[in-house]
């Protein structure tokens, strides 16, 4: 199940960005010159999602392996509590 969520997560990614660049290519021939992009909640909500969704994904790719113990195959815990 795992890479389907990676792949979920990737497309999520790529989805946003294309749909934010989109965003930002139409509003360049709206309203005057001087109105500017980020004039309206909806359009810093697209960005900071955009931010988020980014953050999300490279912290899945970024992250340190699981560690192994070298008899079992299953992940160690990393509390020392039994």
């Amino acid at each position: 199940w795992i890479y389907i969520h990676v792949i979920l997560n990737v497309l999520t990614f790529a989805l946003t960005f294309f749909t934010v660049g989109i965003a930002f290519d139409t509003m360049n021939g709206m309203g005057d010159a001087g109105e500017g992009h980020m004039k309206e909640l909806h359009h810093v909500a697209g960005l900071l999602l955009l931010l988020l969704v980014t953050f999300q994904t490279a912290n899945g790719f970024l992250r340190p392996p699981r560690e192994f113990d070298a008899d079992d195959i299953t992940p160690k815990a990393n509390n020392d509590s039994v």
